[in-house]
């Protein structure tokens, strides 16, 4: 799997519970509104980008650690869903 989308959280986002995927990688991810599936481990989540491009982390946020400076990797799968880890 390429990875997608890598970058670190910020302050806001890890206080928010939100990832923020910046503008240059839009077209690995769907549409904003448009549902897709995000697995985190062994589960699988149904999310979405908002308008302001933000994935936000309520129903999965207890399953990974989305703390400040820890950094996000989104890999996409072969089924187009999302595999949601962190760098080690």
């Amino acid at each position: 799997m390429k990875n997608v989308y890598e970058r670190k959280l910020s302050y806001t986002e890890a206080k928010r519970h939100f990832i923020y995927v910046q503008s240059a990688t839009w077209e690995s991810f769907p549409p904003s509104g448009e549902p897709f599936t995000l697995r985190v481990g062994e589960r699988k989540f149904e999310v979405k980008l908002d308008k302001l491009n933000r994935i936000w982390s309520a129903d999965f946020r207890d399953y990974i650690d989305l703390t400040r400076n820890n950094v996000v990797v989104f890999k996409k799968d072969k089924d187009g869903s999302f595999v949601l880890s962190l760098k080690k």
